[in-house]
């Protein structure tokens, strides 16, 4: 498929390859960075329990520091699976699919962002805008997670700290966003740090 830097320029299909190379980078980062360390110190709690015999101050400690390793992966896992869960749209829909990825993290959203008028293709098109975007966020380490937003136009996706830019994935959804009559709108493509996803209604696009 060829690696990320040389699909940055490579169309629309070289866009959606740097999306997929991409997500194969956050997951075994995730692995490798999060789950990994996590359930290692889990182990070594473990062994000091069981060298405590169950008793005294190291004792508690060591539990709750168990605790914590554990808690600290399976949120690593969650978070991975909601982020890669291909059927979390067909389940939930674009509202129950932004609670998810809110839910875990992985963006800032507090409202419904659809009108009743969208489209199913549209609404899929928006939510998978929103999960691409939050795995970029996740891959660069942004300081500042993905904001969803309604707006008078459709729905508004912004990084409010500018650290993580979607231009190298911008290509590709602008290829899907036509055929499912989305209109993606983005002040500056070469910084691309705010974009607002406007559904076309069907008329505008047949006389297009």
């Amino acid at each position: 498929m060829g690696n990320p830097a040389q699909s940055r320029s490579g169309g629309p299909a070289g866009s959606l390859d740097y999306a997929v190379a991409s997500v194969r980078q956050r997951v075994s980062r995730v692995l490798h960075d999060d789950v990994g360390p996590s359930l290692c110190a889990a182990g070594l709690h473990l062994d000091l329990l069981a060298s405590n015999g169950g008793a005294g101050e190291d004792w508690k400690e060591s539990a709750e520091g168990l605790r914590a390793a554990l808690d600290s992966a399976l949120a690593a896992i969650r978070a991975l699976l909601a982020e890669n869960d291909v059927k979390l749209f067909a389940r939930g829909g674009l509202d129950g699919g932004l609670t998810a990825l809110a839910r875990h993290e992985l963006i800032d959203w507090e409202e419904p962002p659809t009108d009743c008028a969208w489209t199913i293709a549209q609404c899929e098109l928006c939510f998978r805008v929103a999960r691409d975007w939050a795995t970029a966020c996740s891959i660069e380490r942004a300081a500042q997670r993905l904001r969803v937003r309604r707006s008078d136009a459709g729905m508004k996706l912004t990084v409010p700290g500018k650290d993580c830019s979607c231009q190298p994935w911008l290509e590709g959804w602008r290829h899907l966003a036509a055929a499912a009559g989305v209109e993606i709108i983005c002040d500056d493509p070469n910084r691309a740090f705010e974009l607002v996803l406007k559904p076309v209604p069907a008329g505008s696009r047949a006389s297009a």
